[in-house]
């Protein structure tokens, strides 16, 4: 059996807004909410906690499906947040996303159909 099956985890985020050491008490709160709410799932998770820059966040950010390779129309239908944002704090969001050869979910699929 894949080890993908046999574990879960639960990711938590904190990003570059909020890493000052006054967000610290927010964090713990957050990480003691997280372990109270699936002490009792099977089997237990494991709790990460990410900061935005640091190396376990490009771990995580290299694993995320790129939606961000999708046009702006398929990233707003997927994530209407984002048709919130202004195009300033759209283009910073995108900014922090990796650049990789990996297709999106909807690249992928219109593939298939080629």
């Amino acid at each position: 059996a894949s080890d993908v099956y046999k574990r879960q985890d639960i990711f938590i985020w904190s990003g570059s807004e909020v890493q000052d050491h006054a967000y610290d008490e927010i964090r713990k709160k957050c990480v003691q909410y997280t372990h109270e709410i699936s002490m009792h799932r099977f089997p237990q998770p494991h709790i990460r906690v990410f900061s935005e820059g640091s190396s376990m966040a490009r771990w995580l950010q290299c694993r995320l499906i790129p939606s961000h390779k999708d046009s702006p129309a398929e990233q707003i239908k997927s994530f209407p947040q984002i048709g919130e944002l202004s195009p300033e704090a759209k283009k910073q969001l995108l900014s922090k996303f990796h650049r990789t050869d990996d297709l999106s979910f909807n690249q992928y699929y219109r593939s298939l159909f080629k």
